[in-house]
């Protein structure tokens, strides 16, 4: 079943990712989402809310026990040179200024060091982050391709190579993501669900656990086009509230009755919308603080 979730995978992300030519078919724009909004990161509430106050800076972004670890990012095959990668820990944070991407950003401390390489693919170039933590998520994964990027194999996540002529909203529904939130010009943080009829009887689609995604635009770089920083987002506890619904392990969902995938997909609604009032447990406001921040500490140069 893995290796079907790992096929399924690869087929979608080729569509949604590598193609950056005809616009003519476009996706059905994703809904944007005000993720910034005073409602879920705010410093006073009402007593009769559950809302968790999180105040700037965030605490560090907590790890959730991996239940399994899918590697969506090719091992290098043919480095070309390792990336120009500048890093500093800063508290609860790491201070960053990337040569390659011409960019500068902030990132959890919780996620350990970066290995960054540099390398060609059979055509155009690859650039991908490793993490030193990486074992210690779901799913933690960061890298970018140039648009003119190809090489003999499946698609991986990490093969973005920018917006290219879409809308932010139209490069979510690329992802599937149920929540998009454009925070700054060429940065789109997102967040993605998979749907129950995905897990029960897998057929193209990008993810199979929640998962929050960065998104980058590098219009004018000349190596790289776009970069993605993707991990886990959902505490442990609700992670493995949801995904127990339908009793998915390595092996894929076991429990796929019609009123366990609508318990499953009305749970990801509902979850949707306490992300979106600020009412969710305090681990996950903690994590997609720590995205925000991310998303927010972006500069180009």
């Amino acid at each position: 079943m893995r290796k079907l979730f790992v096929l399924c995978f690869a087929v979608f992300v080729l569509a949604a990712l590598g193609c950056q030519g005809s616009t003519s078919a476009r996706t059905p724009a994703a809904a944007v989402t005000p993720l910034a909004r005073p409602t879920v990161f705010r410093t006073s509430v009402p007593t009769n809310t559950r809302v968790v106050v999180i105040t700037k800076p965030p605490i560090p972004m907590q790890a959730t026990t991996p239940t399994r670890k899918p590697s969506l990012t090719p091992p290098p095959t043919s480095t070309e040179a390792a990336g120009t990668l500048k890093c500093a820990p800063s508290g609860a944070f790491t201070k960053c200024a990337d040569n390659v991407l011409a960019m500068d950003f902030e990132y959890p401390a919780a996620w350990g060091e970066i290995d960054a390489v540099l390398r060609q693919g059979d055509t155009g170039h690859a650039y991908d982050y490793s993490f030193s933590a990486r074992g210690q998520w779901t799913m933690l994964e960061a890298g970018g391709r140039s648009h003119d990027f190809s090489e003999g194999r499946g698609a991986f996540i990490t093969d973005f190579m920018g917006f290219g002529a879409r809308l932010p909203q139209e490069v979510c529904a690329r992802f599937g993501a149920a929540i998009c939130n454009p925070v700054q010009p060429g940065v789109i943080l997102m967040m993605a669900f998979p749907k129950a009829g995905f897990l029960c009887n897998p057929g193209p689609g990008l993810f199979y656990f929640p998962v929050a995604i960065v998104a980058v635009n590098l219009p004018r770089n000349p190596q790289i086009n776009g970069f993605v920083f993707a991990s886990n987002f959902l505490s442990s506890q609700s992670e493995s509230g949801l995904m127990g619904i339908l009793d998915v392990s390595d092996m894929g969902a076991q429990k796929c009755d019609d009123a366990s995938q609508q318990q499953f997909d009305a749970r990801v609604k509902e979850i949707v919308a306490n992300i979106e009032a600020g009412t969710v447990d305090s681990e996950t406001s903690e994590n997609i603080a720590a995205l925000m921040r991310l998303a927010e500490s972006i500069r180009f140069r």
